[in-house]
């Protein structure tokens, strides 16, 4: 598994825990002092889409630039490479 699907996978199991713990968007908050523009049940399912499309790039397929698009809201992220940028 490469660098970067850890760290997409690293970054939505953040996401699934700050949407377990939302009752609704108002409550919620994206981790950068946001608020949450989705439902709780949006952001499950946007969690499941995200980990079907990494599983699919860790089974061979050729998703490099899925990978560098899925990673772009995390670029002010800490643990977030330059190198991932271009």
């Amino acid at each position: 598994m490469s660098d970067r699907v850890r760290f997409l996978l690293d970054r939505i199991t953040e996401d699934e825990e700050r949407g377990a713990n939302c009752r609704d968007w108002m409550e919620c908050d994206d981790g950068y002092g946001c608020p949450a523009h989705m439902s709780p049940v949006r952001w499950a399912a946007e969690s499941k889409a995200k980990r079907r499309i990494l599983a699919e790039i860790a089974d061979g397929g050729d998703g490099e630039w899925v990978l560098h698009v899925l990673a772009l809201p995390y670029v002010n992220h800490s643990d977030y490479r330059s190198e991932w940028k271009s």
